[in-house]
This record gives C-alpha cells, sequence and structure tokens, in this order.
C-alpha cells in the first residue's frame, strides 16, 4: 500500500501464489484480466496481512577473558537489524560441539541485554554459541559461533585399563582417553611404565602416539609379579599417571620350540618345522604365528593350529613376500613361549 505496486502477468489461471512478502505486513490486491487490446477493469480492491515474523539473526563476538583454572567466555552481541516488531529479548545456548549433549540454555528479558559472561568452561574443546532474539511471535534466526577452548595438560589419567595374556609371556594391554571433562585438550600420546614388582625398578618404558590405545610387552619372566601404571599428554604437557596395575606370570611356563625352520614348497606355500616339546602329555598341540610385518601384538599376525606334530604347511601366502614365523606349543591352559622368530625370504627359493 506503499511505493510503486507490484505487478504480475499469470496468464489464463485462476489463481497465483506471490512469494517474498515482508511479515507483518498489510497489501492490497487488484486482478484485472488481458486482452490483446490491454488491461481490463480492475477488481475492488482486497486486503490481506502476512503473518507476522521473527528477528533476524544477530551478530555474535566471543572473547575469552580468563583461562585459569577453568575458562571464561564473554559473549557479546548486536541488536538485529530487523525485528518485526518490539524486541523483547534473547536466548542464548552454548555447550561443547563433540560431545552431542544438549546445549545449556539462558532466556533473556529485555532489548538492551546484550552481553553475558559464561563461566566454568573446559579447555581443550570447542564450544557452540547460539543467540537468537525474540518478539510477541518467538525467537528468530539464530547466530552461530564455534570458539575452541585453550588447551590444558590433563587433570586425570587414561580409564579403562586392561590387560590380557597373548602367550604367558606376552602381555597386551590396553586403555581409554581420559575422560572428557579431564582431557583439556587433544590427548596426543600416552607414557606406560612397565615395573618388576620384586625390586620396583623399571623395566622399560613406552611412548605410544595418541592414535594408539594398547601396548604389547614380551619376554615376561615366569611366576613374576609386574606392575605397570599410564599417563596421557596434550601439546601443553602430561597428565597424573593412573594407580598401578598388577599382574603375576604362570609358574613352569611351557618352553618354547626350539631350531624352528621353513623352506618354500611353491610360491604361495611354505613348510615350517620344529623340534617337540618334551611334555609328558601336557602339549595337546602348536600354533604357527606368521606375518609380514613382524610386531609384537600377536593379533596382528595370521595363525595356524596344529595338533601334536613337529611340522605344518602355510598355504595362500603372498608371492615373493618375507614372512616373520614363529611356533608355541598349546595345552589346555593355553600357549607356551614363543620360540625365537625366523624370517623367511621366499622369493629367492624358486623362478
Amino acid at each position: 500500500m506503499i511505493g510503486q505496486p507490484l505487478r504480475y502477468d499469470v496468464g489464463v489461471v485462476e489463481e497465483y501464489t506471490i512469494s517474498g512478502l515482508q511479515p507483518d505486513t498489510s497489501y492490497s490486491v487488484q486482478v484485472a484480466a488481458l486482452t490483446r487490446k490491454g488491461d481490463g477493469a480492475r477488481s475492488a480492491p482486497k486486503k490481506a496481512t502476512t503473518p507476522g515474523g521473527v528477528p533476524n539473526r544477530p551478530a555474535v563476538n566471543l572473547k575469552i577473558v580468563k583461562e585459569e583454572p577453568t575458562v571464561s567466555v564473554e559473549v557479546v552481541w548486536s541488536r538485529p537489524t530487523q525485528t518485526y516488531g518490539e524486541l523483547k529479548g534473547y536466548r542464548l545456548r552454548y555447550g561443547p560441539k563433540e560431545t552431542g549433549e544438549a546445549l545449556a540454555e539462558l532466556l533473556l528479558d529485555g532489548a538492551q541485554i546484550q552481553h553475558k559472561l559464561i563461566e566454568g568452561l573446559e579447555r581443550g574443546l570447542e564450544y557452540e554459541f547460539r543467540v537468537a532474539g525474540r518478539n510477541h511471535i518467538g525467537y528468530g534466526q539464530e547466530a552461530v559461533q564455534l570458539l575452541p577452548t585453550p588447551e590444558g595438560t590433563p587433570s586425570g589419567p587414561p580409564t579403562n585399563i586392561t590387560y590380557r595374556f597373548q602367550t604367558p609371556d606376552v602381555v597386551v594391554i590396553r586403555w581409554e582417553v581420559p575422560a572428557l571433562e579431564h582431557r583439556n585438550g587433544r590427548i596426543t600420546g600416552y607414557l606406560i611404565q612397565f615395573y618388576k614388582k620384586v625390586d620396583n625398578s623399571v623395566v622399560t618404558e613406552r611412548n605410544v602416539s595418541g592414535s594408539m590405545a594398547k601396548a604389547v610387552f614380551t619376554a615376561l619372566e615366569e611366576n613374576m609379579d609386574y606392575e605397570f601404571r599410564i599417563y596421557a599428554r596434550t601439546n601443553k604437557g602430561t597428565g597424573p599417571f593412573s594407580d598401578r596395575v598388577l599382574f603375576r606370570t604362570e609358574r613352569d611356563i611351557v618352553r618354547a620350540p626350539m631350531s624352528v625352520r621353513a623352506m618354500a614348497t611353491s610360491y604361495s606355500s611354505v613348510e615350517v618345522w620344529w623340534e617337540t616339546v618334551p611334555s609328558r602329555g601336557k602339549v595337546i598341540g602348536y600354533t604357527v604365528f606368521y606375518t609380514m610385518t613382524a610386531v609384537d601384538d600377536l593379533d596382528e599376525w595370521q595363525q595356524k593350529s596344529v595338533p601334536v606334530t613337529g611340522s605344518c604347511e602355510l598355504s595362500n601366502l603372498e608371492r615373493n613376500s618375507q614372512y616373520a614365523i614363529t611356533v608355541a606349543a598349546r595345552t589346555k591352559a593355553g600357549y607356551g613361549r614363543l620360540s625365537d622368530k625366523v624370517q623367511y625370504p621366499f622369493l629367492v627359493l624358486f623362478f
């Protein structure tokens, strides 16, 4: 009803939808028929009022005002440029982005409130802040800003620490990252201290990258108490050690097979043989472990179990590849010690 009228030539139809109108606005609508000679008489004006709109998104700025012991952030926003009525207040929602938890919500009455101090945020997380204005219709579009809080050192140790014997002289240790509220940043790695309990001497210290959550220790002594503990680290430094975890190896571990040898029998198979272990019936078979990558973790190896015998054929191997091979006797209680590893280059045997 103000300004130049909008004209739509719509063809031979009996209805037409007009889009792009302003909310909470009155319009006067008239229709006229069109012939080759020009426009006909217009209909009587029909008044139509669009429903009310909600405020558009405000501009938001974030500023870290404190980092210790927790993070405080000041959230500042501008008044929406379009409010479509009286601006009655704002809604502020915030929380860590990666947790998937519901965002905390603050309802602020009054158009004059345009900043808020948020305290007690955790370190090393990416936070999401959302601000929306409110009029008589409701809340409008949300402005969204992300802010990574500064990293710190972990305030807690790794969690869910477990261990499992792969053989009586090989143990694999697993763990999970510290609890979210104790990470204080991206975990970049871990350190494990591994002890002999008898003299509390450190057998070894093992650094593990942040993408790994396990470590393997081999050549353990029989009937021996061992302990280990773990800490996590970020780019800012190291966190506290976990409590020590104690375990004991078996007494009288079945010895390893001796004189393990191998010879290729085709491009993709190899015969492995060894001296059997004297056991007075205790041994119920043997397991041959083999791999192209000789890591300590036996879970990464392929294996083949056989009854009480002194040889085994491995088939379906990669052609012209080098394999590492080790053998262990089996009892009803599990494996005995692993033999020395044999590295075998099959590619030189056949042409």
